[in-house]
């Protein structure tokens, strides 16, 4: 009987772990869907950019990704030339 139960404890044991493992990854990946301000930015070259790339703060760590890339007729400064509009979305915090 003893060890019936010494076995239930061990399953229930590794399912809970098991639950707190996965959730666990879904917080680090911002899996759960937290809010994400979206922001604009216009380049003369935008080469090597593509929908899903990663947007890091000042080259360290990551805080949102690229959402949509789009040739624009803006004309910034001086600068005659075609734009490309670059949308990005940050995470909040």
């Amino acid at each position: 009987m003893e060890s019936k139960r010494e076995q239930a404890m061990v399953g229930l044991f590794v399912l809970i772990a098991g639950a707190v493992l996965v959730a666990t990854v879904f917080a680090l990946t911002g899996a759960f869907g937290g809010t994400a301000a979206t922001y604009r930015a216009y380049f003369p070259f935008a080469g090597g950019l593509e929908p899903g790339a990663t947007v890091r703060y000042a080259g360290g760590p990551k805080v949102g990704r690229v959402e949509k890339l789009q040739r624009t007729r803006k004309i910034l400064r001086a600068s005659n030339n075609l734009q490309r509009e670059i949308g990005f979305a940050c995470e909040d915090g």
